[in-house]
């Protein structure tokens, strides 16, 4: 398990309210449940990271800018 700090954008678009069904939307609100507000700390895994990486590549529109916003942070960590 691995975790990284998030920068307000990422912290504003993950805390944004899911809606329908599906492998990204089971992704976001997995990494919601993961996410630890008092630390600002997103924890995650191998598997988390390679469909964080695997559906960014997707354009859906909005929900590029989460991932795009996560991914970010991590890269820089």
């Amino acid at each position: 398990m691995y975790s990284v700090k998030l920068n307000q954008k990422a912290i504003s678009y993950l805390s944004k309210p899911v809606n329908g069904n599906g492998g990204y939307q089971e992704l976001l609100r997995k990494l919601q449940g993961q996410y630890d507000q008092d630390s600002q700390t997103l924890n995650y895994n191998d598997d988390d990271l390679e469909k964080m990486r695997r559906y960014n590549k997707y354009d859906e529109g909005g929900f590029e800018n989460i991932l795009q916003s996560i991914l970010f942070c991590i890269d820089k960590s």
